[in-house]
């Protein structure tokens, strides 16, 4: 597992979520992060493990 950045709106930690289907069990598990609900733009976003690149990318600064 990566290691994910915390939100950079709010900085909260997403928390890392495995789902299985109950009414398929043939189907494969869903494993990603899912931000929690704190009243961020970003509430109950989910990022699966191939878009932790993506996330980790921050912009030092943002005026560059």
């Amino acid at each position: 597992m990566s290691n994910l950045k915390t939100c950079p709106f709010c900085g909260t930690t997403l928390i890392w979520e495995t789902w299985k289907s109950k009414s398929n069990p043939h189907l494969p598990d869903l494993k990603y992060w899912h931000h929690k609900r704190v009243g961020c733009i970003l509430d109950t976003l989910e990022v699966y493990p191939d878009e932790v690149e993506q996330w980790n990318r921050r912009t030092e600064n943002a005026d560059a």
